[in-house]
């Protein structure tokens, strides 16, 4: 870390050249000869030394050290300069003559792979996640993205598990939705950023930010119909509904996304915000032990939903009835009546707080996850839970279930992401 390169003649023991290299250096690797960099650069010459460095800026320098020489500066990485003086970036570095590769470490334990002559990422794999506290699927089911108790969102391919890191967010990403190809963010930094998205080229663009509310935008969901609106909810007690326009054209900057309406929607904490199938309704749940429906044109409230005995977690509308589904820390979900606001039915069997419900089967059963660590299916005719699945060891925060219900990915604070598959038809055939 005294930001010099040394080569020595390590037979007599003699130092015989030391480069200023003006970073601290982590790693560094003698390269063969015959390899081809960006722009032309060959290192062919076999009567020079050629080595790779790297450290506290994030980026690969290639060196001709006889001559003090750097030949090649990565141009652009996906590992960010280390924060302080000293610190690191990129922890190891790996060469595969073979396929004419570096790997790089980074200090966020991530696994970077480039291609020598051209420089480009051709693989990326994401270690260390911390707590997952959402998850979405996009594009037909075959990608991924994860908020994990970070300021990054994490995309992944889910054939290859290639992964991709959006930057963005100044503070820890807490929720995701979707619409085609545009996702949706929100974060501990009072904002929401909109990314625009290539899925042939898995690429990604952030083109609209908002900043309207006062805290923490713990919930977002978007337009299921035509995708022209999404709603946000905060700790600072608002329900926003805001516009998404119908073109980005082309700039250099995110622009700046309108908020159309806002009410204050609640008494306390609000954890969950969701849109109905049909565009027409939006439903609100809060730690004040009550969930909202209301108005999605002009956020008139149309009903309340009282029972629960502690703070609800999660609100969701049946894709198929005029019902809404929550769960709360009382360890029980119930369904509503949308016409009437009463209560339908209630499932118990959780022993801790119900963190989150989704719908599956068409509706006619659900999928809950909990503070226990257990992920449970019910039927919705018979009210009972008909398996419990244990894999986590700690809450479970979220679960994405595929369009065709046939698998679902959960993911907690013990850090995993489990994907699951229907066996059901499998299990049937056997006996």
């Amino acid at each position: 870390r005294d930001k010099v390169l040394i080569s020595w003649d390590y037979v007599n023991g003699k130092l015989l050249r030391t480069i200023p290299v003006y970073e601290g250096i982590e790693c560094a690797l003698i390269l063969p000869y015959h390899i081809k960099l960006p722009h032309g650069i060959e290192l062919n010459d076999e009567s020079k030394m050629y080595a790779a460095t790297a450290g506290e800026e994030g980026i690969v320098k290639i060196w001709q050290v006889n001559d003090s020489k750097m030949l090649y500066k990565q141009e652009s990485s996906v590992i960010s300069r280390a924060e302080e003086e000293g610190g690191l970036a990129i922890t190891q570095m790996h060469f595969n003559h073979q396929l004419q590769q570096i790997a790089l470490v980074s200090f966020d334990h991530n696994i970077i792979v480039h291609d020598l002559s051209t420089f480009s990422c051709c693989k990326q794999l994401i270690g260390f996640t911390d707590e997952i506290l959402d998850l979405v699927l996009m594009g037909k089911d075959k990608f991924l993205a994860m908020a994990t108790n970070s300021n990054d969102i994490k995309i992944y391919d889910t054939e290859s598990m290639n992964s991709k890191i959006l930057k963005g967010h100044t503070d820890i990403v807490l929720a995701l939705a979707c619409y085609k190809n545009l996702l949706l963010s929100s974060g501990k930094d009072h904002s929401v950023r909109l990314w625009k998205i290539d899925f042939d080229n898995f690429s990604f663009e952030n083109v609209g930010i908002g900043i309207k509310h006062t805290n923490a935008v713990g919930s977002i969901d978007m337009g299921k119909l035509c995708g022209d609106f999404f709603v946000s909810v905060s700790q600072d007690q608002c329900l926003k509904l805001w516009k998404i326009p119908k073109k980005f054209e082309d700039q250099s900057e995110p622009i700046s996304l309108s908020c159309v309406n806002t009410t204050l929607a609640h008494e306390k904490d609000i954890n969950c915000v969701t849109v109905s199938p049909n565009d027409r309704f939006i439903a609100t749940s809060s730690q004040d032990k009550t969930a909202k429906l209301w108005n999605a044109t002009d956020l008139k409230l149309v009903g309340v939903f009282r029972g629960h005995r502690r703070g609800i977690w999660t609100v969701r509308f049946s894709p198929v009835d005029q019902v809404i589904l929550t769960s709360a820390a009382d360890c029980t979900m119930r369904l509503w009546n949308l016409t009437d606001m009463t209560c339908l039915k209630s499932f118990e069997g959780h022993e801790s707080s119900v963190l989150r419900c989704e719908f599956i089967s068409n509706g006619m059963q659900l999928i809950s996850s909990g503070a226990d660590g257990l992920v449970k299916l019910w039927t919705i005719k018979t009210s009972e839970c008909i398996q419990t699945l244990e894999s986590h060891d700690s809450k479970v925060w979220t679960i994405a279930v595929t369009s065709d219900g046939n698998e679902m990915f959960t993911g907690g604070s013990d850090s995993k992401l489990i994907r699951w598959r229907d066996v059901t038809v499998e299990k049937k055939k056997e006996e």
